[in-house]
């Protein structure tokens, strides 16, 4: 599919690289990614922050799947909190190059006492992933 209309073909696929890590498999965000051609490195590059037009839709559903968690107390998922239900949105944000809000979406539906090391352990987890790539300018907030 050509994204930007510049003749060349993205390539749309998914990261599940939080299969089991907080859900049941069946239940792991596997978050959309893009992979744009470059012809410097000659091999496609995950560029999903070029198109966050994409998220929209996702970020929309998940932010309802985040809110209802959090109104309902953070025991709910299978490993007793509500990781499960929150880090989808946070995933969103984080592909669609949003960073800011993806932290504020942590903050406003994740009400754990391991909130800051929750955080540590996605960042952690995106920065090993062949499938994120941080826009340039986005430094670490």
């Amino acid at each position: 599919m050509d994204l930007d209309g510049d003749g060349v073909y993205e390539f749309l696929t998914a990261d599940d690289s939080f299969a089991y890590a907080y859900c049941c498999f069946a239940a792991s965000p596997e978050v959309l990614v893009v992979l744009r051609y470059s012809a410097a490195a000659r091999r496609f590059v995950p560029a999903s922050y070029l198109y966050p037009d994409l998220y929209r839709d996702e970020i929309e559903r998940d932010t309802e799947r985040a809110r209802a968690a959090g109104s309902e107390g953070t025991d709910g998922g299978w490993d007793g909190t509500a990781k499960c239900e929150v880090l989808p949105l946070v995933l969103d944000y984080l592909y669609s190059g949003d960073t800011r809000s993806a932290w504020a979406a942590l903050d406003a539906y994740y009400r754990g006492p391991d909130r800051e090391s929750f955080r540590a352990e996605i960042e952690r987890t995106i920065s090993q992933s062949p499938y994120y790539a941080a826009p340039a300018s986005d430094a670490s907030e």
